[in-house]
């Protein structure tokens, strides 16, 4: 019986293939919201792009590795509640205050502007430097406020074949009302 089976095993593999073929990642759940395979860095903008825009987490959180860290502008770090609120500002800080942001407002939306950015690559790591975003907020209540940032450094690593976002750096970033306010807020 035993050696039947291997008979069947070997039948089935066509004499030296692999039981098991390797697929592609499972899409988030929401099939509504835009979800692209993470391969490519671009990718990765536009899931968390789509992620915002449709308020869903899931495809928000799994654009952030667990290693994400945010670095505030020095002047949203003077602004913050308290002294040392971005702290070890990592992925769970960051997705409870983008759940908060979600249930909060009527609409959201996202644009990234690669204009005039800069990139480091070094197959394993990748960076935007001077990444631009804007970030369209409509509150409940009527009002409209652009965050804006232009001097951002998005760092993204791969993990085998996925790129996951590692580091969100708003040091360099002039811009008075960022995405770091929001999160303080």
């Amino acid at each position: 019986a035993a050696l039947g089976c291997i008979g069947m095993v070997f039948a089935v593999m066509g004499g030296g293939g692999c039981l098991f073929e390797p697929r592609s990642p499972q899409a988030p759940i929401d099939s509504d919201v835009e979800w692209l395979p993470p391969y490519e860095t671009e990718n990765v903008l536009a899931n968390m792009e789509s992620a915002v825009e449709a308020r869903f987490l899931t495809n928000y959180k799994d654009s952030l590795d667990e290693s994400f860290l945010f670095v505030p502008s020095l002047t949203d770090a003077n602004e913050a509640p308290r002294p040392d609120y971005f702290d070890d500002f990592g992925k769970t800080r960051e997705l409870a205050a983008i759940e908060k942001l979600f249930t909060q407002v009527d609409a959201l939306a996202l644009e990234w502007n690669l204009e005039g950015v800069v990139i480091e690559d070094n197959g394993t790591t990748y960076k935007y430097k001077q990444l631009g975003y804007s970030l369209t907020v409509d509150y409940a209540n009527g009002d409209e406020v652009v965050y804006a940032g232009d001097g951002v450094e998005l760092e993204l690593e791969k993990f085998g074949s996925e790129w996951r976002v590692i580091r969100w750096d708003e040091t360099d970033n002039s811009q008075l009302l960022t995405w770091g306010r929001l999160r303080a807020n």
